[in-house]
């Protein structure tokens, strides 16, 4: 085989699988960490997620969110203004991992405890419909 196929079938192994529209069920982990969950629900293109973030020690604060996404073409955002100015997080899917940004508004903002942050990388666990934990 020569190099340059030998080089495409590796890139072609590396590469995120495609995914349909309208599967983006499951659990979704943060790397690292047990407790940091992402669930969402595909209910036809509207999303309905809940995403929970545990801080470690000394404080042990965390923070939670839910509500629905639209995505399109694998990204949605999510923006509140139901706490202490405006909160904006974006998501980035793909079949295996979702990225999470916050890009506006502190941890107060958006409604989490101090110095709690949703950013990081959350890989797919499972793709079952999630029991969302209600609080």
């Amino acid at each position: 085989m020569s190099r340059i196929a030998a080089l495409i079938v590796v890139c072609f192994a590396l590469a995120e699988p495609a995914m349909a529209d309208g599967v983006w069920s499951g659990t979704w982990r943060r790397a690292g960490s047990k407790q940091t969950e992402l669930r969402t629900i595909d209910r036809g293109g509207d999303i309905e997620f809940q995403l929970e973030i545990w801080g470690g020690p000394p404080a042990y604060a965390s923070g939670g969110m839910d509500g629905h996404l639209s995505i399109n073409q694998g990204k949605a955002a999510y923006e509140t203004t139901e706490f202490e100015g405006k909160c904006r997080i974006e998501f980035t899917f793909t079949p295996r991992r979702v990225v999470v940004k916050q890009v506006m508004g502190d941890w107060a903002a958006c409604g989490f405890g101090h110095s709690i942050v949703a950013d990081g990388t959350f890989v797919r666990v499972s793709r079952k419909n999630p029991k969302f934990v209600r609080h």
